[in-house]
């Protein structure tokens, strides 16, 4: 393949990386509505009063996007227009300066970052569904029967089927009001702030003379963000929750784009051109051919033996197999703690619905799936490697030559089978040791209190009840028990745990050349944004609090960063073995 070719191709992947992400983002907001929850009539949080948006969605996006390319432009040119460690290139029969390699590249990674923020928020937003803080006073809900809620009847009860009987609300407004949950005002001006702020620390060269005038322009870009995001609480356009979690998402995307998918922070080795030096890369290449050689015969010669071999494989089959056994010990006859509850708990007073994404199919796409893409890409990447080094080297079993592949391939597949093993082991721990009660539980287990009374009674709404039993005759024992384990998130720390797995994964052993590194990103961001999906229907099928997701988030990427970076080998050096006069 020709430069100019591979040029081409990488446009070409990098409009694909570019306009995936974009075209889904457009057609979510434009084309799908979201989930339609239900409410309490008495629920103080939805009955702001609606305001007009201190900071415009359109301005914020227009002076975002276009402040952020201006900001690069005017860095690329001032402190980079001149770079002599970079070369030119030749494309067909132009000539491309290392300024405009730049500035290409670094726009489109921010342009890249943009599709993909919009992308996740849009879905995330769509799948949850979460009323706004300004709800009641929009929507003016009228019930199917004709009623209101400033109905003593309707008073804690939580109310699906509605319509909203405000002429003056659009329905883009109708639509918005089910769209609280994150922040996307928060997400995108985080998002653009902190890509700048880390863009301008790696980019513009400042002398100690002016390094408090890049400081005040990183400050004031922070700054400006916080602004946006503060004001859609005033606005009654989120609740804190919804910005918070809009600042992470934001951080994440901004921090993930700039350190992985640019350069920004790389350090590119420059390699002077005269002839001595020449001579002497020539000289290190041969010794160190000549050492590989050597080594390839000195490990060829001392095979790792069948047994040590055998001992290794059926210590790494207990470790997976004995949390394992726990776990589903834990399932099947452990039962959980029986929390009490007080009958005018809003929080467990939700209607049940099926699960948006089974657990089974869960389970089943995100293990094979990930055996899977270790698979392929041990097979692209790293089946041809030409060197052997202290922990990749051929070893015998019995009359069989192991190659390096299929080692590598037995360990990152049981390195990934552990952490799976490990969290089912960890979330069925913690679920039955805290019992909490599911935001479904008053509909599934419809609870009698030891003296013949429910909780349609006034007497016991501020009464914590402990002492009851479940009255729906409709319910399995697997239901009642299904109930009490909220906490923490299966799905969440599931999906989350084989998300940032395989991300780290891919950016160890998914060897990239510059033109196809953002499809290694995209790759790493769409499992993320499939984690993203899976952990907000838990909140729209009502079968988790918030906490629960978080903290079943926290808990899979703990385990995915522990294996992968404590257990495996995905980041550690490899060191060849050298011969003491090399």
């Amino acid at each position: 393949m020709s430069f100019s070719d591979r040029v081409i191709m990488k446009v070409l992947v990098d409009l694909f990386v570019i306009f995936v992400p974009a075209c889904v983002a457009v057609i979510l907001k434009y084309f799908v509505e979201p989930t339609k929850r239900g409410f309490f009539c008495n629920d103080h949080q939805i009955m702001n009063s609606y305001k007009t948006d201190t900071v415009p969605g359109t301005l914020m996006d227009v002076c975002g996007v276009i402040g952020v390319i201006l900001i690069i432009i005017f860095v690329e040119t001032i402190y980079h227009k001149t770079d002599a460690n970079s070369k030119p290139v030749k494309f067909l029969s132009w000539t491309i300066s290392p300024y405009v390699q730049n500035l290409y590249h670094y726009i489109t990674v921010f342009v890249f970052a943009e599709a993909i923020d919009r992308c996740v928020l849009e879905a995330i937003k769509l799948t949850v569904g979460r009323l706004r803080p300004h709800f009641m006073d929009l929507c003016k809900p009228v019930l199917m029967d004709g009623s209101t809620c400033s109905d003593p009847q309707n008073l804690n009860r939580y109310i699906e089927d509605y319509t909203c009987s405000n002429a003056n609300a659009t329905a883009k407004q109708l639509r918005d009001v089910h769209m609280s949950f994150p922040s996307g005002h928060t997400s995108f001006s985080f998002m653009t702030a902190l890509f700048c702020v880390f863009y301008i620390e790696s980019r513009m060269k400042c002398r100690r003379s002016t390094i408090m005038l890049k400081r005040l322009l990183q400050l004031i870009l922070i700054t400006g963000a916080a602004y946006v995001a503060s004001s859609r609480i005033p606005d009654n356009k989120h609740f804190h929750s919804d910005v918070y979690v809009g600042f992470i998402a934001g951080f994440s995307i901004a921090y993930l784009v700039s350190f992985y998918a640019s350069n920004m922070f790389k350090k590119n080795d420059v390699i002077e051109s005269n002839t001595q030096v020449k001579v002497n890369i020539l000289s290190v290449a041969n010794s160190i051919a000549s050492c590989e050689h050597q080594i390839f015969r000195k490990h060829k010669k001392k095979m790792i033996c069948s047994r040590r071999i055998l001992f290794k494989i059926s210590f790494d089959v207990i470790a997976i197999l004995t949390p394992v056994c726990f776990a589903l010990f834990l399932q099947n006859y452990v039962q959980p703690v029986q929390r009490g509850f007080f009958c005018n708990d809003h929080s467990i007073m939700y209607p049940q619905k099926k699960d948006t994404v089974p657990s089974n199919a869960m389970d089943m796409c995100g293990i094979l799936g990930g055996i899977l893409l270790i698979i392929v890409v041990e097979t692209l990447f790293n089946k041809s490697e030409s060197t052997y080094n202290v922990n990749s080297r051929p070893v015998k079993l019995w009359n069989w030559t192991v190659k390096p592949y299929i080692q590598n391939l037995y360990h990152y597949i049981t390195m990934y089978l552990f952490a799976q093993a490990v969290i089912r082991f960890l979330e069925e721990g913690i679920k039955a040791v805290v019992g909490r009660l599911r935001p479904n539980f008053m509909d599934i287990c419809k609870p009698m209190l030891s003296d013949g009374t429910n909780c349609s009674n006034t007497k016991n709404f501020d009464k914590y009840i402990q002492d009851y039993t479940c009255s729906n005759a409709n319910a399995t024992p697997g239901d009642l028990r299904y109930i009490r384990v909220s906490f923490v998130s299966g799905h969440t720390s599931f999906s989350f745990m084989t998300a940032f797995f395989l991300v780290f994964y891919l950016e160890s052993r998914m060897k990239c050349r510059q033109s196809t590194q953002m499809l290694k990103n995209f790759l790493q961001l769409s499992l993320i944004t499939t984690a993203i999906y899976i952990s907000s229907t838990r909140l729209s099928d009502f079968k988790h609090h918030f906490s629960d997701v978080f903290a079943g988030m926290v808990l899979g990427c703990f385990i995915a960063y522990f294996v992968c970076f404590h257990m495996s080998n995905m980041f550690k050096k490899e060191v060849l073995e050298t011969k003491s006069h090399v």
